[in-house]
């Protein structure tokens, strides 16, 4: 596999300048990455600075705390997509994940998907602040919600193991997206993860790992 065909070319900072969103594009072109991963305001300038290409633009929701409404996410997100955005990435309510909430987290997934229709959804776990029933049961409400995708975390608390990403894979199945996004700061480690069970990958260092830096 080449993993520049599965690398959402992430910048997420709060301070990005709209020449940074410029150089992130341009690297997004020029490696052929699958997507840029920017925050919702800047989603129609990338919108407009990959037109004419296949590659995606992709941005987060209630990032990266994850602690907003289910109906506001659900507006937000549908407010990305009317932006430009293809796929949207919403940070689920870490705290009902840790409470075992199955019910919420389905219903907030459900109301999301809805609000999103055919694009992409995926939904933002913490995986290092859950232990192993947290995360099973966490995924299994996401699952039943209805979400395409399953992403690893936001950075926040830290790096996904290989053995959360496999987890995961287990619990979603062969077909359910799988985005491995904090940590990815080499090619082996990328594939690393890929092995693992992850078949999309969230990296700042996108262009750096495509230079041989």
């Amino acid at each position: 596999m080449n993993v520049n065909l599965v690398i959402d070319h992430t910048l997420l900072s709060p301070d990005a300048s709209i020449d940074d969103i410029r150089l992130l594009c341009a690297q997004a072109k020029k490696y052929s990455f699958y997507s840029v991963c920017v925050a919702p305001s800047f989603v129609r300038i990338a919108k407009l600075l990959l037109r004419g290409t296949s590659i995606k633009v992709t941005t987060v929701i209630s990032f990266p705390l994850g602690s907003g409404t289910p109906k506001s996410k659900g507006f937000d997100a549908k407010d990305a997509i009317d932006e430009g955005a293809d796929e949207v990435f919403v940070v689920a309510n870490i705290s009902m994940e840790k409470a075992l909430d199955q019910d919420f987290i389905r219903r907030e997934t459900s109301s999301i998907k809805a609000a999103v229709g055919q694009h992409l959804l995926g939904v933002i776990i913490e995986s290092r602040m859950l232990n192993k029933i947290q995360l099973v049961k966490a995924v299994q409400a996401i699952v039943v919600g209805g979400a395409d995708m399953i992403v690893t975390g936001t950075g926040l608390a830290g790096n996904a193991s290989l053995d959360d990403i496999a987890l995961i894979r287990k619990c979603i199945g062969p077909k359910m997206g799988l985005k491995a996004s904090t940590g990815m700061i080499s090619k082996p480690i990328m594939e690393a993860a890929i092995k693992a069970g992850a078949n999309r990958i969230g990296s700042i260092y996108g262009a750096r790992i495509m230079e041989g830096k």
